[in-house]
C-alpha cells in the first residue's frame, strides 16, 4: 500500500510538474512573440522617422527663412565653422529662429508676471500701452535658457578728456 500511494504522489507530483513546465513554455512562447511584435513596431517606427527626417532634409533646399543665409553664415563663420551644405546652414537658422521666438514668448510671459505683480494704480499705465520688450524681461528669458548677460553700465564722458 505504500508504495502504491507513493508512486500516486510521484505520478501527481510529475503530473503537476508536466502542467506547469507546459505553461512556463506557453508564457515563454508569448513572451518571444511579444517581443517580436515589439521589434517589427520598433523596425516599422524607425522607417517612418527616417523617411520623415528624409523628406524634412529634402524640404530645407526650399524653406522660406527668417533669417537670412548670409547672416547665419557669418555667424557660422565667426565660430569657426566651415559647413559648405546649404541644408544645414537652413537648419542652424531655423533652430535659431526657434530660440529667438521661444526667448520673446518667455519675455512676454515675463512681462506679463511682472505687470500682474504691481499694484493697481500701475497696472493701468500699462493696459493701454503698446506692448514692449524690455531688457529686464528679456535677460529673464535668457536666464531661464541658461544664458547670463548683464546690463553694460553706465557710462558717462570722462571728464579729463575736455
Amino acid at each position: 500500500k505504500l508504495n502504491d500511494e507513493e508512486e500516486r504522489q510521484k505520478a501527481a507530483q510529475q503530473s503537476l510538474y508536466q502542467q506547469k513546465h507546459k505553461k512556463f513554455l506557453e508564457q515563454l512562447e508569448a513572451l518571444h512573440e511579444s517581443q517580436k511584435k515589439q521589434q517589427k513596431k520598433a523596425k516599422e517606427k524607425k522607417r517612418r522617422t527616417d523617411q520623415s527626417n528624409r523628406e524634412f532634409v529634402a524640404s530645407l533646399k526650399d524653406a522660406v527663412v527668417t533669417i537670412p543665409d548670409e547672416v547665419v553664415d557669418h555667424n557660422l563663420e565667426k565660430a569657426g565653422c566651415d559647413c559648405p551644405d546649404q541644408r544645414v546652414r537652413r537648419l542652424v537658422g531655423i533652430a535659431a529662429k526657434k530660440m529667438l521666438f521661444d526667448v520673446c514668448k518667455s519675455a512676454i510671459a515675463h512681462r506679463q508676471h511682472h505687470i500682474e505683480g504691481l499694484t493697481a494704480n500701475k497696472r493701468k499705465q500699462y493696459k493701454n500701452k503698446k506692448q514692449t520688450l524690455e531688457l529686464e524681461h528679456c535677460l529673464r528669458a535668457l536666464a531661464d535658457k541658461g544664458i547670463y548677460l548683464n546690463k553694460p553700465p553706465f557710462y558717462v564722458a570722462d571728464p579729463k578728456k575736455k
